[in-house]
């Protein structure tokens, strides 16, 4: 073996390691379709959240192609799926949702999210001014894109101990943060 060919082998994508991570691909897009689109009609169901909108699926399920097509081609341009971008990159969608849905707000004089404290979560805060609420909801996605940021930047720089966990959390972090992104979605009048 020549080498180059050497070099060529090393830097293509085995056909297992490719196979394998079309399910983990797979699995993104259908865990950002239950959470985008399942969890919300059966919260709206059984009272979580309030009925949806005439037009909400459509939202929805345009939101959710959208990150589906974030998730692919973020695996073609890796040229792998990474549990712990995926959380990561989740994060960063909600901090921007949620920077144009607080500064919206902070621009509106009505209450742009009406049903907002219909969604469990939120019907917790205690501050009644929307823009407030938006703005506590923006730090905590800056907090968490900045704590999955930095763990994903160890995990493919520095390789720390327990790397399958770190990605565990950032995972369940922008799982989460894709939630709350979703549920202001919904609760927009």
């Amino acid at each position: 073996m020549t080498q180059n060919s050497g070099l060529q082998a090393a830097s293509a994508p085995s056909k297992e390691k490719r196979s394998l991570n079309i399910y983990k691909v797979l699995f993104g897009v259908i865990l950002t379709f239950v959470v985008s689109v399942v969890f919300p009609v059966i919260g709206s169901k059984y009272g979580v959240v309030a009925p949806l909108a005439d037009k909400a699926m459509y939202v929805l399920l345009i939101t959710t192609a959208g990150l589906a097509v974030k998730i692919i081609i973020g695996d073609i341009v890796a040229g792998e799926f990474l549990f712990h971008k995926f959380g990561y990159d989740n994060c960063v969608v909600a901090f921007g949702a949620l920077l144009t849905a607080m500064a919206l707000q902070m621009l509106s004089p009505v209450d742009l999210f009406p049903g907002f404290q219909t969604v469990y979560p939120f019907s917790l805060m205690l501050e009644a001014d929307r823009a407030k609420q938006l703005v506590l909801l923006f730090i905590a996605s800056l907090l968490a894109m900045l704590f999955t940021g930095l763990i994903s930047a160890n995990i493919k720089h520095k390789n720390p101990a327990c790397p399958s966990l770190l990605s565990l959390v950032n995972f369940f972090t922008g799982t989460v943060l894709l939630g709350v992104y979703i549920l202001i979605l919904i609760t927009k009048g």
